[in-house]
């Protein structure tokens, strides 16, 4: 990360929802790659995720954007099980990787919410 760039841990408006859809497809891509399986791609594109929409809509889901100043390169999405907060995913643009983007984030996460744990 360039000196003096800030990062920031913020819900993702929804006229972002575009943006984290492509940055979630990349994601889902990278992991099934990791994996080795195949995927499949809907007709914009995109790989299926159940619960993208209901990030924007149910009260217990919080999608979050990460910035480094003005550019989106990552996203964090929590849901609230009642009992404590879950990580259903988190990514950061393998381009902004390796710069310490994820562990400040990660450190906002903690401050702001507490005990996270992995939820997958």
């Amino acid at each position: 990360m360039p000196e003096g760039s800030a990062v920031r841990l913020a819900l993702a408006p929804i006229r972002m929802k575009p943006v984290l859809r492509h940055l979630l497809t990349q994601y889902l891509v990278e992991f099934a790659a990791m994996e080795g399986s195949d995927i499949k791609r809907d007709t914009n594109g995109h790989v299926p995720y159940r619960y993208f929409d209901q990030y924007w809509s149910e009260p217990e889901r919080f999608p979050f954007g990460i910035w480094v100043d003005d550019e989106l390169c990552g996203f964090c999405l929590l849901r609230d099980s009642g009992e404590q907060w879950n990580i259903a995913e988190f990514f950061v643009a393998p381009v902004h990787r390796r710069k310490g983007i994820g562990a400040a984030s990660r450190l906002m996460k903690n401050a702001h919410f507490g005990g996270l744990r992995l939820f997958r």
